[in-house]
């Protein structure tokens, strides 16, 4: 949609995160999960192009909410987008087709998917935002497949020069389509994890003061529904040189995994299970 290659938010100052709103979530990605990630993210800076995944997870326990990431398709094909050639990705009949016989493995087991959509941006334009095409996206992605939880996630650059890039993920709630255009309730996670070995780890975190840079604003759509202007010392997770310091951004550790591959949170009192459900009927994803 031409009315869409805008940027009309800066997702840490107009979105809500989960602690803002007194909830608490926690995204868990698996070492091979989170390795594609990182190689995704620092391939976008380096070479200057998008790249993108489907991620597919489970809520693996609801109060807190945690919910678990353990399968990603291939990558998505390059495409054209409004700052040139490579410059955006979308997903094949393939990716599509990977992602519909993971869903349908997952609902014969009783578990209702969690689709993440993935995508890094390169050092060109306004790379630190989601586009407003991107935040559609992941609301008419709910709306159009209720059997599954539709999550977006953006990899972006820091700055020009740092080895540092950002991650941010988002939730589109109370999702509709008015007038084609995909609008929600959406709000952001800040607790990101990953498994590495058999630890478990916090995606490190600096305090953002910059202003993310936005492109010809459109907040007349309304696709962020519940539109903020929230301080300006909301949290960046990522991975590189803290922009504030020039020190590393140190993950945290957090817990474990056990020989039989529970994930144990000793502060928190949790171990949890990653197998085993039970069969029921399933349904697909529609584009």
């Amino acid at each position: 949609m031409a009315d869409l290659q805008t940027v009309s938010y800066d997702q840490y100052k107009n979105i809500p995160s989960y602690d803002d709103l007194n909830q608490k979530v926690k995204i868990i990605f698996s070492s091979k999960c989170y390795e594609n990630i990182m190689k995704m993210s620092i391939s976008s800076m380096n070479n200057n192009r998008e790249r993108g995944r489907f991620f597919v997870g489970r809520q693996i326990y609801s109060n807190p909410e945690i919910i678990y990431f353990d399968y990603n398709t291939s990558e998505f094909e390059p495409a054209r987008g409004p700052m040139g050639e490579y410059k955006a990705v979308k997903p094949t009949t393939q990716n599509y087709n990977e992602l519909n016989i993971k869903i349908k493995e997952y609902e014969s087991k009783g578990v209702k998917p969690v689709v993440l959509h993935f995508h890094s941006h390169p050092r060109v334009g306004y790379y630190e935002s989601f586009s407003d095409q991107d935040l559609h996206l992941y609301a008419e992605m709910q709306v159009k497949n209720e059997n599954c939880i539709a999550i977006g996630m953006l990899g972006f650059p820091i700055d020009e020069t740092l080895p540092t890039f950002g991650m941010c993920v988002v939730r589109p709630e109370n999702s509709r389509l008015l007038n084609g255009i995909g609008t929600a309730d959406f709000v952001r996670c800040e607790d990101i994890c990953y498994i590495s070995g058999n630890e478990i780890y916090r995606v490190g975190r600096f305090e953002k003061k910059y202003n993310g840079r936005l492109n010809a604003p459109n907040l007349s759509m309304g696709i962020v529904r519940q539109y903020l202007t929230l301080p300006s010392n909301s949290m960046v997770c990522a991975e590189g040189i803290d922009p504030n310091t020039g020190n590393s951004i140190k993950p945290t550790s957090i817990g474990y995994v056990d020989v039989n591959r529970n994930l144990n949170f000793p502060n928190e009192n949790l171990i949890l299970e990653t197998i085993g459900m039970q069969e029921v009927n399933t349904s697909l994803f529609h584009r």
